[in-house]
């Protein structure tokens, strides 16, 4: 793995949800083209991910989080679930995700330390 533990993907937003529980959930779509950067997330699994998004040129801090889900469909594209939990993030950022037709690079620095 590189020195600098950083993953670089650029997708959609694919939504988000809150649980009675206090867990968060961000979803993330990758298309078949950038399926290779996608895959690099799961170098973080198990790990904590400080995650922060670049949409349309404005840097949106999220927070941290582990991945929760990665599923490939048929078509190569690539669904990817991070979980974390509300004190942990930036929630009040996520409506700065929901630009329609919008490429959002998701860029995860991997912490040293476990989830």
């Amino acid at each position: 793995m590189a020195k600098t533990d950083v993953v670089k993907a650029t997708g959609y937003f694919d939504g988000q949800s809150s649980k009675g529980n206090f867990d968060v959930q961000l979803k993330a779509k990758f298309l078949a083209d950038d399926l290779p950067n996608a895959l690099q997330f799961v170098a973080g699994i198990g790990k904590r991910l400080l995650l922060v998004a670049s949409v349309e040129g404005e840097k949106v801090k999220l927070g941290q989080f582990t991945v929760y889900s990665l599923r490939v469909d048929k078509d190569m594209n690539c669904f990817i679930t991070f979980k974390s939990n509300v004190d942990s993030v930036y929630s009040e950022d996520f409506p700065k995700l929901m630009v329609e037709e919008a490429h959002i690079t998701f860029i995860a620095k991997i912490l040293e330390e476990d989830a």
